[in-house]
């Protein structure tokens, strides 16, 4: 990536203050970036509030973040460890993966796949269940109740496969998608008179009421200079009839 390692002295210095209590005794961002780091070495990018390794193991990026987001499945944890690989997901399986975990996205013009946890042995299992869903192996149900038995076996001082390595192999080439361009020069140019065509009429619309403003305020104008009859009336001296 052409970047240069943050010095050790310097990301010392970030982390010192970093959150270092999760609920549950979970593991903490500094807990995180400190094993991210004896793992890959200093981060190739390092600020106050997250540190990035760029391709480091099989990763095309990892982040560590300071503050995370609560998640509560399979157990109450902060998500403040963000890994990527390079995987193109159909649109047509983004509801699935959606609603297997809401820490794994899809990101269609990057063409990545991103898992969010706590801890990287799960964000690798978190990966190879989307593969699983989006390869229709695991229905979202089968899948979310994998996570959770393994997830246990790793909490519990396990190792499962499934947390140590990728059990497919990831996609080759560019896995980007740029979509495609629906508004042309000539569309541009349709829509450039469409708009000179709405000024106009809001120019027209705005004209018009301010003449209905111009002509009320003079009706009101008008109705106050004009004498009430039911002021002569009773302003006048009153009539009395003559006694007989």
């Amino acid at each position: 990536m052409g970047t240069a390692t943050a010095s050790t002295e310097a990301v010392d210095r970030i982390i010192e203050d970093w959150p270092s209590k999760t609920p549950g005794q979970q593991q903490h961002p500094k807990e995180t970036a400190e094993k991210m780091r004896a793992k890959y070495g200093e981060p190739d990018e390092a600020t106050a509030e997250r540190l990035v390794w760029h391709d480091n193991g099989p990763w095309k990026r990892t982040e560590v973040y300071r503050e995370g987001t609560k998640h509560r499945f399979p157990i109450p944890h902060i998500d403040h460890l963000y890994q990527y690989v390079d995987y193109q997901v159909p649109t047509e399986k983004y509801d699935d993966l959606a609603r297997f975990d809401g820490s794994v996205h899809a990101h269609r013009t990057e063409g990545e796949l991103v898992a969010t946890c706590h801890k990287e042995e799960a964000n690798v299992l978190a990966i190879n269940l989307a593969h699983d869903v989006i390869t229709e192996r695991k229905a979202v149900e089968e899948a979310r109740e994998a996570y959770a038995t393994i997830n246990a076996k790793l909490m519990a001082g396990g190792s499962p496969p499934a947390t140590q390595g990728f059990l497919f192999s990831l996609p080759e080439g560019d896995q980007r998608d740029p979509d495609v361009t629906v508004v042309t020069d000539r569309l541009g140019r349709n829509r450039g008179k469409l708009a000179l065509v709405a000024l106009a009429a809001i120019g027209v619309l705005l004209a018009a009421a301010r003449r209905r403003r111009r002509g009320g305020d003079r009706s009101t104008g008008d109705r106050a200079a004009r004498p009430s009859r039911t002021g002569s009336r009773s302003g006048g001296s009153a009539r009395t009839r003559p006694k007989r």
